[in-house]
């Protein structure tokens, strides 16, 4: 058990742990079957962590169950696996609706969406979480988010307004706001893009950043 969560012995650790399970015709608790299918993914043993983390949310109590279910979410988009995370979303929503980490869920969901294709889909997504979200925090990378994939679409207008609440959370949150540094500067760059050659102009000036300065270089 000491050895379990370190790499390379990780991989001895775990499976003696598992050895000794099977003789002692006993499954291993749920806090150290955890940091097995951790250990197993680390090692590279992708459908072995999930299995067995899947495994364990199902034989979870309901109040644990779920942040089980989301990890499997998280790990299954990690592996380029978009639309296993989709499905596997459903799941997590299910098993985390009422809880602290529903809100969490729900932005998994939309990555999944945005990672399988489904733009339309993750963009309402993002804006329903940056409204509702309980955390500011959750609704901060939320917008954020959106406005990145709106940009990438080349829907400017809505990147533009994901940009600014973005940028408008984040300076409410101190260090947790770095996540979106930049985001008034981009909410500029989407006015100019919409040809708003004056909103894009009073932006830049009100940041200090050196990407504002060069964005105001090149328009003045």
């Amino acid at each position: 058990e000491n050895y379990v969560g370190f790499t390379p012995a990780s991989g001895q650790a775990l499976a003696l742990l598992d050895l000794l399970a099977r003789v002692r015709g006993e499954p291993m608790s749920p806090r150290l079957a955890r940091r097995a299918a951790v250990t197993e993914w680390a090692n590279g043993k992708r459908a072995q962590a999930l299995a067995r983390l899947g495994l364990l949310a199902r034989q979870a109590a309901p109040d644990a169950r779920g942040a089980d279910a989301l990890q499997r979410v998280q790990w299954l988009r990690d592996w380029r696996r978009p639309l296993a995370a989709l499905a596997a979303s459903d799941t997590a929503l299910e098993w985390t609706r009422g809880t602290p980490v529903w809100d969490r869920a729900r932005l998994e969901r939309a990555r999944a969406f945005r990672d399988a294709g489904r733009t339309d889909s993750a963009l309402v997504l993002y804006q329903r979480i940056g409204h509702t979200a309980v955390q500011p925090a959750l609704a901060m990378a939320a917008w954020w988010e959106c406005g990145r994939e709106a940009q990438d679409e080349s829907r400017w207008m809505l990147a533009g307004r994901a940009f600014r609440i973005a940028d408008s959370l984040g300076a409410t949150l101190g260090d947790a706001g770095a996540l979106v540094q930049g985001a008034a500067t981009l909410a500029g760059l989407m006015d100019w893009m919409q040809g708003k050659r004056a909103d894009a102009v009073h932006m830049w000036r009100a940041v200090v950043d050196r990407r504002a300065r060069f964005w105001l270089g090149v328009a003045l």
